[in-house]
């Protein structure tokens, strides 16, 4: 479980250091998926699902900003 957290923590990031090279780690769509996904992730134990759908949530909105800015 600690594993996979962990895991999940790292995508997190790695999504954010995306939207930061493109100078949106604070875009307001991003703000709140990523603040969701890092409450679940850093509060304590949370189910698995809810974290993974919380990461994916934020991986889809970076994907969206970053294609709108030609990152594909």
């Amino acid at each position: 479980m600690l594993d996979e957290h962990l895991r999940l923590r790292g995508l997190l990031r790695d999504h954010l250091a995306r939207l930061a090279r493109r100078g949106l780690a604070e875009h307001p769509d991003a703000v709140g998926p990523y603040r969701e996904a890092q409450r679940l992730l850093m509060a304590g134990p949370c189910p698995r699902a809810d974290a993974e759908r919380a990461v994916a949530a934020f991986a889809r909105v970076v994907r969206r900003l970053a294609d709108a800015e030609g990152d594909a």
